[in-house]
């Protein structure tokens, strides 16, 4: 009777960790997953303005734009960037995201790899420096071609001016504090930006309630 009462216990204490784990599991994976693909998205917005920065090198060293992303390589782009360059041979995503073929006027397309796996937002960006992104529900942005650029099938990010303002004045008080705040961990030298971590957090923030909305 106590080996069959002790076996007891262990299957019914055993199969409630396996439910508790199981429950745990179905918060924490879609967490995980939402985390993932937000990091994997500023990393593509990144990558972008990483690429505007390169082909300013480039033109001034050599004239002209580049057509393709590992001439940049040379002027600051990284390797790893240009191998995903979705039209050349064995193409490897860079944090879940391929490239298109730069295009006049600097015209760039970042897309998931995997949608809604690597990522959801489709990016671009041009000689304006401006950011668009969208949800192409996975179709592939259009590639290079010759003849004028096409048009941007993706919405503009516009900001009111108001919210613009306090934006400016949120990110002056969040470095100040930093400032302070920062020197008394140590007495070394510290080197950070106070608007990439701002925006960051930002971007964390938005899809957390995007997140949240959809999930209604």
């Amino acid at each position: 009777m106590a080996k069959r009462s002790v076996i007891r216990w262990w299957l019914v204490g055993g199969g409630t960790v396996l439910v508790l784990l199981a429950v745990g599991a179905a918060v924490a994976v879609p967490r995980l997953r939402r985390s993932c693909l937000a990091s994997n998205e500023t990393s593509a917005i990144a990558a972008l303005r990483w690429y505007l920065g390169s082909q300013v090198k480039h033109r001034r060293v050599t004239g002209m734009y580049a057509r393709d992303l590992k001439a940049l390589v040379s002027h600051g782009l990284k390797p790893e960037m240009a191998a995903a360059q979705f039209s050349t041979p064995g193409a490897r995503p860079y944090r879940g995201y391929y490239f298109s073929d730069p295009m006049p006027k600097l015209l760039l397309f970042a897309f998931p790899a995997k949608y809604g796996r690597t990522g959801r937002n489709t990016f671009m960006t041009d000689q304006s420096g401006v950011a668009y992104m969208r949800d192409l529900g996975g179709a592939m942005p259009p590639t290079a071609k010759p003849g004028p650029p096409p048009e941007p099938k993706v919405a503009a990010i516009s900001v009111p001016h108001e919210d613009t303002k306090a934006l400016r004045r949120g990110n002056m008080a969040f470095a100040l504090d930093l400032y302070r705040e920062l020197p008394r961990a140590g007495d070394g030298g510290f080197l950070f930006s106070p608007h990439g971590i701002s925006t960051a957090m930002a971007m964390c923030a938005t899809r957390e309630r995007e997140a949240r909305r959809r999930s209604r």
